[in-house]
């Protein structure tokens, strides 16, 4: 009887497995039969599944940003306050760090390596636009300009830990940037 395999499944385990490849590597330096290679199946079947190496990188990507919105959003479903998600979100991205910084190293070389200008950067614009929607709706802010600073505000302390800097936390962060918030609401 014939194997019955679920292809969307599949597809997001080739993702997954994929990932430690590509951050370990970097963009621009692994090609598609070395994926092939370290997930273990053949060129043919990985190149069924992604046409090249970019699609495989855009579905990888877009695929993580998902299951991390997905994530933060069931932790909060029993939230009151933006200090309470703002808290949970700082927790989810400390859990996440090392992952998170591998896979912000992983944007830089992308960026290095594949886009000429910005306009080919539209994956993560499109990424940047679906975590900045998430982060509105989550904490309930309003402003598209105080979700783009409490983006700028997360990247920060991101790249500081990335280049060594353990003082910098992102609960003391976030719980600042809580409190900045809450202090501006009170005075308007």
């Amino acid at each position: 009887m014939p194997k019955i395999v679920d292809h969307d499944q599949y597809r997001k385990e080739l993702l997954a497995k994929s990932f430690n490849l590509f951050a370990e590597k970097g963009y621009a330096a692994i090609t598609m039969r070395q994926v092939a290679q370290g997930i273990g199946v053949s060129t043919g079947t990985l190149y069924h599944y992604f046409p090249s190496k970019e699609v495989l990188f855009e579905q990888l990507i877009e695929q993580s940003c998902q299951e991390s919105i997905l994530t933060v959003q069931s932790r909060m479903k029993n939230t009151q306050t933006l200090r309470e998600r703002l808290a949970l979100v700082a927790e989810y991205i400390e859990e996440q760090e090392e992952k998170l910084i591998r896979q912000t190293q992983l944007w830089i070389d992308f960026c290095q390596h594949h886009a000429v200008n910005p306009k080919d950067l539209s994956l993560w614009q499109r990424m940047n636009h679906r975590h900045e929607q998430a982060a509105a709706e989550m904490l309930e802010i309003t402003n598209p300009e105080i979700v783009k600073l409490l983006g700028c505000v997360i990247d920060g302390v991101l790249l500081g830990r990335m280049l060594g800097s353990r003082e910098i936390s992102f609960t003391k962060q976030l719980g600042l940037f809580g409190e900045i918030l809450a202090a501006s609401s009170e005075k308007n």
